[in-house]
Order: structure tokens, then C-alpha cells, then sequence
């Protein structure tokens, strides 16, 4: 099995990279803006012959609703795609609610932006769940049991946006405030919380009616015949028959886990992910214990949009040819899939190398360099005031963020000047924030660089901490790492914080997580909020992991075949420095970015989990492949 045990040696993250790859190519964008022309086509706006005197604010209405339109469609399955949806909602909450988190996690990773002869998109999921929870929530045989229901403690950002859709669900809302959902939240933990949501819900009215959870699941959302099937490999014997030999394979593979030392400890939830990969190959029509069919085997995997979990469940399948080998009367017959896999699988270091070099060269500086460089950074220094802070909880808003009053307390530990306000002053400059700057900039901005951003050692005044993307992006990092716990109403520290404010200085690994969780938060905190945001951010990626490699070190300036596109993308990549050099992770001089080497490993994690994220928003992979 692969062995990670520091955040950028997980396979989840640098699984991402040797499929797509991040380049810039010119048009990026072009792939969106074509789904979103017929939308714009019925509100009058042909994209191809644009009047040069169009009204800029009517475009930009439309594009708005355009975008919500192009989003809904997004969540709204039909025919084949919506009995796999429901299927597979199914599927993840019966895991869910057998405790089998191996088995959960494996479902999850198998959804993607995209759909698949297989399986469904993340977004159709997601639809289906919140479209059944608007429906249960507000059913009146449902209402007086499901008002009393309470979510469950899961990962605390799980949790926070549980409790979200379900006072959303109880209001027949949910599924109506995708959009913003996914602006708050980010689509893979807005899936991950209402496929949750589901499972804590048909617990709930099992409980109360003493029903079995598998009768009121198929009650109230029962499974769905898919009319189209999905074949590859050869035909094999009568279902009863292959399903029995199945079992006994995986039963012997069980034991044979059980009984190999390195495996030992992780044999149960290994078991968990190999019987998915089993049941998904026999429902494609594909035999897994046979050899000559284990290239149909790997195919499927393959389609699997996440390829982290790609690369872990392709590791599972190579144990299982290990045990094939070592237990099989003719092993022999096993040799060509575990030649396969060793060639896709490779040495079990084995990295993309260009992120493989950049860590290897910050590695080669000691433990006690980087530590210090990383304690000077206001998002991890801050922990110490933050601690000191909640030296007794303190109140938040029903948005689950720190209250305006205090507005000022918690920007103050991470370096921000700002005052809460009932009411923004009247000079409005001195608050201006992203995107309202780029709304109310000239229309010509084709010479607005990363200097015309508005300073930001001006007082921000801002109506709620919501406006503040860096104050944001630092309490969502807080709450991923349970360094704070929130209820309703109250935060306090939470079960992690001794980890990293225990000590006079926070420890390199626990620093490293707090900086990468940041980066990764404050690059993704207007995806999907603006046009050419996902393009931007993939060009900003690529600029970062040109410079540490010491490619090119200069700000890039694209060809302007699409001068409109151009000019955002430029300016929407100089916010994105403008947040890291506030940061203190990189210095721009002229158009020059320096990177001190002392943080290159977790600027270079924190670049891999932006990846993360972009893979899960809406059709955005296609943009940076």
C-alpha cells in the first residue's frame, strides 16, 4: 500500500497531475463562454457581433442569469443520468450509514465534474440530494419529526454546511440556492455535506418510525432502473454463480491482507474499497477475477474523474495481484496485469517531477529555516492572538463567523486593518474589496496592473467578516484543521489547537498545513463568482510553478486574442498575488516574483489542493487541460 505521511506525499493530491497538466493555453475560457452563448443568444446578446456601444451593465446582467441558468442545468439530471444520480446517492449513504468510511470515501471519489457511462457528475448528485431534501423537509408527514433533527458531529466543515442546506431544506430552498451553496462552499463540500444530510435524515425518520433504515431508504427514495447498460470484456457465467466466486475471492484477499504485516492494520478499510472497485466491474460487464480481462478493469478505473483516488485504487488492485500471484494454481497467468500496473504505478516515491523537484530542493534547507520562515507569517503567527482570544468562547453570527464587533480583533491576527460597520462611510474608497473593485474600475482596463489594486494599508470597513475573502479563507483553514470548534451560536478552541499554539513556536509539519489550507482557501475564495476566475487561477498556478522551478520568474503577459478575456485574466491573476504577497508567501518587484525557497513545500501543497478544488467546480478541468 503507499505509505503517506506527510501532506504533500498524499496520492490524493499529487494524483491530480500527470493527467492535467497545468499550461496555459490562449482561449481558455472559450470552452464556457460557448455552452453559456445560447443563454445569452435568448436575452439578445450574440457573443460573435457584439455592438461596440452595448450597454456593459445589461451584458453583464445577462451573463449573470445566464450562469445561474447554465449552473441549474448542471444540477438537474434526466433519464439515465438521474436514475444513476439517485442510484449512487444510495449507494453512499448505505455506506454512510454502516459506519463504512472507507467504502464512502471510495463513492465519493469515483464523481466527478463530469459524468460517466458509469457513474453520475458530482453536480447531478448534488441535485438530487438537495431537491430530496426540500422534498422530505417540507412533507407534512415528514415535518413534525424532521424539525427535531439534528446533524451529527462529522468534519467540522462538513458539519457547518449541514446545518446550512438543512435549515435551507426546511424552507423548500435548497436545492433553488445552488448557486450560492456553491459560492459559499465549494462543490465537493457541498456534495460531501447534502449526501450527508441524506443519510442523517433517513436515519432520523427510521428512528422515529422503528423502521429498518434499507425500508424507509427504498420508501423514500427508491432505486432506479438505468435503461441504458455499459459492457466491456467478455460475457461470464449465471449472476448467481460469478457473484459467489466473487465472494469467496474477496474473502480470501481479506485473509490473505490479514495476514501480510504491512497490510495488517489496514486490511478492513482496504477490503471496503476493493469491494466497490468488484461491484462497479461487475456492473460494467467486466470480470475482475479473471486476468484476461483486468485491462477492461484498469479502463474503468481510469474513468474515475479524480485521478488521486485513480492512483490509491489502482495500488488496492496491485495488492490484489500480489495475492493472486502468491495464491493462485497458475500464477502465471497474473504476470501481464501486474507488468500493467508496475508501469502505471511505478516506484511507490515516484512524483510528477516538476512538483517532485521543487520540494526536493526545499527539503535540502533544515527543518528549524523553513519553521522559523513560516512562525514570521501573520496566518500562522496569528494562532498565538487567536488563542489568547478564546481563552473563553466567544459568540458568531449565524453565518458562523466571527461578529462585527470583533471584526477588527480577528483581521488585527492575521494583519488586516478593518472595522466592522452597520453603515459603510460615505467615502467609500477606502473599503473598496474584490470583485467591487473590478466592478466599478474604468471600463478601459486593459493597463490595470497588481499596483492599481487598492492599498490595502487603508482601515477596510466592511458590514460583516464575509466581506473579507483573507478573514475568511482564515477561519474556513481554522475550522478544516479543527484548531476551533463552532456550534450554532459560540467558538472555542477546538480538539487539534494544542498541536499548534502548545509550544512557543508552531511546529514545522502543523505550520506547513496552516500555510498550504490558506493558499488554498484565499486562490478559491471567488471561484465560480466571476467570469474567467478558473481560467486566471490556472494561469496564476502555472506562473507560481514556472518561478520555484526558476523557469521564468516573470509576471506573464498573454497574447490578446481575446482582449476582453485577456484583460480580466491579467487582472483577476494580479489579485491572486496581491492576496499571496499580502500574505508574506511572495514579494512582486516590478514584474518579478520572488519566492523565498523556505517556502516552497507548502506553497506547492497548497497549489495541489487549489487543484483539488478546481476539479470538483463546474466544468473547469476542461479550461486547464
Amino acid at each position: 500500500m503507499m505509505n503517506s505521511n506527510r501532506p504533500f506525499e498524499d496520492p490524493e493530491l499529487f494524483g491530480l497531475l500527470p493527467q492535467h497538466a497545468i499550461k496555459h493555453t490562449p482561449g481558455m475560457a472559450d470552452a464556457l463562454m460557448q455552452q453559456l452563448a445560447p443563454l445569452l443568444a435568448a436575452d439578445g446578446f450574440d457573443l460573435d457581433n457584439l455592438d461596440e456601444d452595448v450597454d456593459i451593465e445589461q451584458l453583464n446582467a445577462a451573463m449573470a442569469r445566464a450562469v445561474e441558468r447554465h449552473n441549474m442545468q448542471l444540477v438537474t439530471p434526466v433519464g439515465d443520468d438521474h436514475a444513476r444520480a439517485v442510484n449512487t446517492l444510495r449507494e453512499i449513504v448505505q455506506a454512510l450509514a454502516q459506519d463504512q468510511d472507507a467504502r464512502v470515501q471510495y463513492l465519493l471519489s469515483t464523481i466527478g465534474p463530469e459524468s460517466t457511462p458509469h457513474r453520475p457528475s458530482a453536480g447531478h448528485v448534488t441535485g438530487v440530494a438537495l431537491d430530496s431534501l426540500d422534498k422530505w423537509y417540507t412533507d407534512d408527514s415528514f415535518r413534525a419529526v424532521l424539525q427535531r433533527a439534528t446533524v451529527p458531529k462529522w468534519n467540522a466543515k462538513t458539519q457547518t454546511v449541514a446545518q446550512d442546506l438543512q435549515a435551507l431544506a426546511r424552507k423548500r430552498r435548497a436545492y433553488a440556492s445552488h448557486n450560492s451553496l456553491i459560492l459559499n462552499h465549494g462543490g465537493f463540500q457541498l456534495l460531501r455535506a447534502s449526501v450527508y444530510l441524506v443519510s442523517a435524515t433517513v436515519t432520523a425518520l427510521a428512528d422515529y418510525s422503528q423502521a429498518p433504515y434499507l425500508t424507509v431508504l427504498d420508501e423514500i427514495l427508491p432505486r432506479q432502473e438505468v435503461s441504458t447498460g455499459f459492457a466491456k470484456g467478455a460475457a461470464f457465467g449465471p449472476v448467481a454463480t460469478q457473484q459467489t466466486v466473487s465472494q469467496d475471492y474477496v474473502g480470501r484477499f481479506e485473509a490473505w491482507l490479514h495476514h501480510e504485516d504491512e497490510n495488517a492494520e489496514v486490511a478492513q478499510d482496504v477490503i471496503q474499497v476493493f469491494a466497490g472497485l468488484v461491484d462497479d466491474a461487475q456492473q460494467a460487464g467486466i470480470d475482475p477475477h479473471r486476468p484476461d480481462e483486468f485491462e477492461y478493469w484498469i479502463d474503468l478505473v481510469y474513468e474515475t474523474t479524480d485521478i488521486g483516488a485513480v492512483m490509491v485504487h489502482l495500488d488496492i488492485m496491485h495488492d490484489y495481484v500480489h495475492f493472486r500471484l502468491a495464491t493462485d494454481e497458475e500464477p502465471a497467468h497474473w504476470e501481464e496485469p501486474h507488468s500493467m500496473l508496475m508501469a502505471m504505478l511505478g516506484d511507490d516515491n515516484d512524483m510528477p517531477d516538476e512538483f517532485a523537484e521543487i520540494i526536493a530542493e526545499a527539503e535540502h534547507l533544515s527543518e528549524t529555516e523553513r519553521a522559523a520562515a513560516l512562525n514570521q507569517l501573520p496566518v500562522v503567527s496569528g494562532l498565538f492572538a487567536l488563542r489568547d482570544w478564546l481563552a473563553t468562547s466567544k459568540g458568531i453570527t449565524p453565518s458562523r463567523v466571527p461578529r462585527r464587533a470583533d471584526i477588527g480583533t480577528v483581521a488585527d491576527m492575521i494583519g488586516l486593518v478593518a472595522e466592522g460597520v452597520a453603515k459603510l462611510p460615505e467615502n467609500a474608497a477606502e473599503s473598496k474589496r474584490w470583485p467591487d473593485f473590478l466592478e466599478s474600475a474604468p471600463k478601459d482596463q486593459a493597463e490595470l496592473h497588481l499596483a492599481d489594486l487598492p492599498e490595502r494599508d487603508r482601515i477596510i470597513y466592511v458590514r460583516s467578516a464575509l466581506d473579507l475573502p483573507e478573514l475568511v479563507a482564515w477561519w474556513s483553514t481554522l475550522i478544516e484543521l479543527e484548531i476551533i470548534t463552532l456550534t450554532s451560536t459560540r467558538v472555542k478552541l477546538g480538539p487539534t489547537a494544542d498541536e499548534y499554539i502548545s509550544s512557543p513556536a508552531v511546529p514545522l509539519e502543523q505550520a506547513e498545513k496552516v500555510v498550504a489550507t490558506y493558499i488554498s482557501n484565499i486562490l478559491t475564495s471567488q471561484l465560480g463568482n466571476m467570469r474567467y476566475e478558473a481560467a486566471a487561477l490556472g494561469m496564476t498556478i502555472k506562473q507560481l510553478i514556472d518561478t520555484m522551478r526558476r523557469e521564468y520568474t516573470q509576471r506573464y503577459v498573454l497574447e490578446a486574442e481575446d482582449e476582453i478575456g485577456t484583460m480580466l485574466m491579467e487582472l483577476i491573476s494580479d489579485r491572486h498575488f496581491q492576496y499571496l504577497e499580502d500574505a508574506g508567501l511572495l514579494k512582486v518587484h516590478g514584474d518579478e516574483i520572488r519566492i523565498p525557497q523556505s517556502l516552497h513545500i507548502p506553497l506547492t501543497v497548497g497549489l495541489l489542493m487549489t487543484l483539488q478544488d478546481l476539479a470538483y467546480s463546474m466544468d473547469v478541468m476542461d479550461d486547464l487541460a
